[in-house]
């Protein structure tokens, strides 16, 4: 968590700025502390944002009166950022990122990003200084060419990793504010079969599907932890 004023020293607005805080560099966050209210102003730093419960875009450099609910607070999401999530579970003891949610939030102002995931098994102690532990780093990079958006996104592992962990994962990598119907997707060179419905998932295990109502594009593979680039376009 980090103060507002982080993200630019320079700018003497922020300072004062105890509303809303940082989490990592991906998400800006505004709790709700009076009761009663029905919108909140936040104040955006540069770049795009994205609600997280929506997919809404928000210009930055301005003020917003975000619309609250007793269900939600506000909670924004940097463009670029990559947000790693696994599905619902009811104790740490049931984690496992074995099936892993991979949340990248495209715009065409963010040509390049990059991000990272660290993980262990949860118990070693002295995981980082045994070893015990791998990085996944995530990378993007977006063009447009001739008004057809192109993306580029990679995947590697750093370190040999810890006992017990995935020898491989299966990986959604979901892609907000994408647009466009993709007329091609490949996996480490491997074309994809892409279907518009949300729903209609073909039995393999390597496929996708585009929302053209949310917006997003999820992609399934599996990931053996080699260097591995997907291609849109």
């Amino acid at each position: 968590m980090r103060p507002m004023f982080f993200e630019d020293p320079s700018d003497l607005s922020l300072i004062n700025n105890k509303e809303s805080y940082l989490w990592g560099d991906a998400f800006l966050v505004t709790p709700v502390t009076d009761a009663d209210v029905t919108r909140v102003p936040i104040s955006l730093p540069s770049g795009a944002w994205f609600d997280f419960w929506t997919d809404k875009k928000y210009q930055g450099e301005q003020k917003i009166h975000y619309p609250v609910s007793l269900e939600t607070i506000p909670v924004l999401v940097r463009a670029g950022s990559f947000i790693p999530m696994i599905e619902d579970i009811q104790s740490t003891q049931q984690y496992s990122s074995q099936k892993l949610n991979l949340h990248y939030y495209s715009d065409s102002s963010v040509t390049s990003s990059q991000g990272m995931m660290f993980e262990d098994d949860g118990k070693t102690f002295q995981s980082i200084k045994d070893g015990q532990f791998e990085l996944l780093h995530f990378k993007a990079k977006q063009t447009v060419i001739a008004e057809q958006p192109s993306l580029s996104i990679t995947l590697e592992r750093e370190t040999q990793g810890y006992q017990q962990m995935p020898a491989e994962r299966a990986i959604t990598l979901v892609v907000h504010h994408w647009q466009q119907a993709p007329t091609g997707i490949k996996v480490a060179g491997k074309p994809l079969n892409i279907s518009d419905q949300v729903n209609s998932q073909t039995s393999e295990s390597d496929n996708a599907y585009w929302d053209k109502e949310a917006q997003t594009l999820s992609i399934n593979f599996a990931w053996q932890h080699q260097p591995l680039t997907i291609t849109v376009h």
